[in-house]
């Protein structure tokens, strides 16, 4: 009797032991599925950003988007990002700002326009508030450079 208890005992542990690497390998599989789902929600976040960078977006628009919740979408994006999909947006926005700044003519309330904000003293600010320089020192700076290089 006592070694039936055991053999069974053994066995018992044995089948435990192999549903556990199978919820193990489950669990994996299952969060392999998820980083994939994740990356491709943040990708198409960040293709839909870039291709709206003119317009003014929302959370409920990017989540609506890809039909998460606000709350839901905010916190996968900041877990892969790093910063919330606003601020990633407004950093996005100055960057092409810089851009323009640097390769073109545009008048400073030509490019707030151009980049969404139509409130050119409040786009001053937010550029000033990502860069470190108002739209107009940034601009100033590149000229200096470029005269700098070509002579």
């Amino acid at each position: 009797m006592d070694y039936a208890l055991k053999t069974w005992t053994i066995l018992l542990n044995l089948i435990i032991l192999a549903q556990e690497d199978v919820i193990a390998a489950v669990v994996y599989k299952i969060s392999q599925c998820l980083s994939k789902l994740l990356f491709h929600s943040t990708a198409e976040s960040i293709m839909y950003i870039k291709a709206n960078i003119g317009k003014i977006i929302t959370i409920e628009e990017l989540a609506g988007h890809l039909k998460y919740s606000n709350s839901h979408y905010s916190a996968l994006f900041r877990n892969k990002i790093g910063i919330s999909p606003i601020e990633y947006f407004i950093k996005l926005k100055i960057q092409y700002a810089c851009q323009l700044l640097s390769q073109s003519n545009l008048r400073i309330s030509d490019i707030a326009d151009k980049i969404g904000y139509e409130d050119t003293f409040y786009f001053s600010r937010l550029f000033k508030k990502v860069t470190g320089k108002s739209p107009r020192d940034y601009k100033n700076s590149i000229s200096m450079n470029k005269n700098y290089k070509s002579s």
